[in-house]
């Protein structure tokens, strides 16, 4: 065979290996893979779950580790799910700075209650129902918390209700299961994921102030900071909540009923939060007039 011919031959045999790999590949890929592909390469993906396994866990058209078309999304719930932090915001929870942080004195309480002309005794029962008569601060000086589920589930558009079954709860009946686990360490494991919304999702201090109302501060991180240096700073925020939510008028006028409401929510008979407002204040009263 002569040169020429010997090239040409070599060509073709070049192609057809060529051609060869092409179709190998081809095949060995629609064998992988599913006609429509997961996640991020499409919103009417109908992958095998079994997938996952090769490909990790995919962002999903609705951005919140769905593996799934919108659609199907509620059927999927058998597939265990990794949920992935939220961008840090960079905020570090304070430290105490103290075991025994300044806590309130008759003095400051009465000294609120004459500058907003309500009785003394008011604001002491307030403070009594959401403590438990204790004060603002656990032993070890971190201010009192109470890590709510059902509004960290709310805030994080529920994406660690699978992954994180104590942190996020669609319903408060399915929240108040896990009441019994330490609110603190809660309220870390929360952080972990999402600064904001863990801190939002709490109750805090003396006065149980919900962290997303942040009364008295420009944003949660500045009350979470308030929180951690004295029960004048709680005072101070409940104070900023009452003017908020028209509380001054049913505290001054002693309307249980209307301040349980405003305070505690819709739900307040259940607890007969009105009706311990109305016991702590007569405590409190007849302590003042004693006092006299």
């Amino acid at each position: 065979m002569n040169d020429s011919r010997w090239f040409l031959f070599s060509g073709i045999i070049g192609r057809l290996k060529m051609r060869s790999t092409y179709l190998f590949n081809r095949l060995c890929l629609q064998r992988d893979l599913p006609s429509r592909t997961p996640g991020p390469l499409g919103i009417n993906d109908q992958a095998d779950p079994n997938l996952r396994t090769r490909l990790g866990i995919t962002p999903g058209p609705l951005g919140m580790n769905d593996d799934a078309d919108p659609n199907t999304i509620k059927s999927l719930h058998y597939l265990p799910r990794k949920a992935r932090p939220a961008n840090s915001s960079g905020y570090v929870i304070p430290q105490p700075h103290s075991s025994k942080p300044p806590l309130l004195s008759d003095l400051d309480i009465e000294t609120t209650a004459k500058a907003y002309d309500v009785d003394a005794a008011a604001i002491y029962a307030v403070s009594d129902v959401e403590s438990g008569g204790r004060t603002g601060f656990d032993s070890k000086g971190r201010p009192k918390v109470l890590f709510e589920a059902r509004w960290f589930h709310q805030f994080t558009g529920g994406r660690y209700d699978y992954s994180h079954p104590y942190l996020s709860q669609a319903t408060w009946a399915g929240a108040r299961r896990f009441y019994g686990i330490g609110q603190w360490s809660r309220l870390l494991d929360a952080f972990s994921l999402d600064p904001k919304s863990a801190l939002k999702s709490a109750s805090w201090g003396k006065f149980q102030i919900m962290g997303f109302n942040h009364s008295g501060f420009k944003n949660v991180f500045e009350f979470c900071d308030a929180m951690f240096i004295s029960e004048k700073e709680h005072l101070k925020s409940f104070v900023a909540y009452c003017q908020d939510h028209n509380l001054i008028s049913f505290l001054r006028d002693k309307k249980w009923a209307l301040c349980a409401k405003a305070y505690n929510g819709a739900a307040y008979k259940q607890n007969d939060y009105d009706l311990k407002l109305e016991s702590a204040y007569g405590y409190y009263k007849k302590r003042s007039l004693s006092r006299q």
